[in-house]
């Protein structure tokens, strides 16, 4: 009998120290050892700045970036998968709360007596039911807190999202001008070389140049004229890759300004480490291994017994 007992007791004993080993905070941290200064230059404590796109001085710059995080595909995508993640953390704490639920009908029917007289009937019920789930291991607890988690992930995915189209954005567009740049600067020696053409074909009219050199001088010219078509289709490339990332067709005629923009303020030495820490990406990461650690523990406390609260009245 006391074998008996004990072969029934032990797995609860087992499932209740298994508990207390798998918890979401055991998760281990990584320990990073990083550098508490730069390898040149001295540590000036400079502050860190958020607005780095007001150091362009640009409005054309900020208006593609405000249209890129209006329009683009990836950003709606991104908020979209943030609402879904807030609801879902709405629905996974609600669990942890009465579940109440009610019922009602009414109804009426005519049937004919032996008589053949009509007779009327009506009918109506409700029913009002409770449940709760006791929460003894934590189980709901731990599935809120893990949807809560992953929300913090999509939170922070939506802003990592944000934040790399805004660079991706910024440096297209520094593209787009070095592009127009560099097509500008070979056409401007393709007509340098046309006038050489045009030199030495005068030479050969008049007998002081050969035909050898008329024909060098115009390969010559031919080969920047080649130079001049490679940068105008990269030019081309560089504005549809731009509208792409705006949300618009890629047409190819979004307007580039002549000159760089002017970055007044200079990047500053002796930034801190723990800059990265506020990587969206690295916050979402965080944030997804906290989530997938209560994941686990929700996993494990499945196998165990639950206990509900139930009544009805009608």
């Amino acid at each position: 009998m006391r074998k008996s007992i004990a072969l029934l007791i032990s797995p609860i004993i087992l499932a209740f120290s298994g508990c207390e080993t798998w918890n979401a905070k055991n998760a281990p941290t990584p320990e990073v050892a990083s550098p508490t200064e730069w390898s040149s230059g001295d540590d000036t404590g400079a502050p860190i700045l958020d607005a780095w796109l007001s150091d362009f001085d640009s409005p054309e710059l900020d208006a593609l970036v405000d249209e890129a995080l209006e329009s683009n595909p990836s950003v709606l995508a991104s908020l979209a998968a943030l609402d879904a993640a807030f609801f879902n953390a709405r629905i996974s704490g609600a669990r942890v709360y009465p579940t109440i639920n009610a019922d009602g009908s009414a109804g009426r029917r005519l049937s004919n007596t032996a008589l053949g007289q009509d007779l009327y009937s009506s009918s109506a019920d409700a029913s009002v039911g409770v449940s709760w789930e006791i929460d003894i291991w934590g189980r709901l607890r731990d599935s809120a807190n893990a949807a809560d988690s992953e929300f913090a992930a999509s939170e922070a995915g939506y802003q990592f999202t944000r934040l790399s189209l805004a660079a991706n954005v910024a440096r297209t567009w520094i593209q787009a001008i070095a592009a127009k740049k560099q097509l500008d600067l070979a056409e401007r020696t393709y007509a340098l070389w046309e006038d050489n053409v045009e030199i030495i074909n005068s030479r050969f009219e008049r007998g002081i140049s050969t035909a050898l050199e008329l024909q060098l001088i115009r390969s010559d010219a031919f080969s920047r004229l080649s130079s001049v078509a490679f940068n105008k289709d990269n030019l081309d490339e560089t504005i549809r890759s731009l509208e792409l990332l705006l949300g618009r067709y890629p047409a190819g005629v979004l307007e580039v300004p002549e000159e760089f923009p002017t970055i007044e303020p200079s990047i500053p030495a002796g930034l801190p480490s723990e800059l990265l820490e506020r990587r969206p990406d690295i916050i979402q990461a965080t944030a997804q291994l906290e989530a997938s650690a209560y994941r686990q523990a929700f996993s494990h406390k499945n196998r165990l017994p639950s206990f509900a609260l139930t009544g009805s009245l009608g």
